[in-house]
């Protein structure tokens, strides 16, 4: 299972490495076009979210974002972490 990680902190400014990690992955393991840009969506979103109601404000904190993938299952995996 091959993984990858994109590390940030809890700005809204962050919110625009996302798609350049997911272009990464798609080129990688063959992912549509179509696939991509639902999963930027929903990951946005998710992202967002921690971001507005996760931290107190003004206080700093660190989040990760982990895409692992089975190459047998043809499967992507993804954990957002605050």
């Amino acid at each position: 299972m091959e993984s990858k990680e994109l590390v940030m902190t809890n700005s809204l400014d962050e919110v625009s490495r996302l798609p350049l990690f997911l272009e990464e992955i798609a080129e990688e393991t063959g992912m549509g076009m179509a696939e991509m840009m639902s999963l930027n969506v929903a990951l946005e979103e998710a992202l967002v979210n921690v971001i507005h109601y996760a931290y107190p404000q003004m206080e700093e904190g660190k989040i990760v974002l982990t895409s692992a993938w089975d190459e047998q299952s043809r499967t992507h995996t993804f954990c957002l972490k605050d």
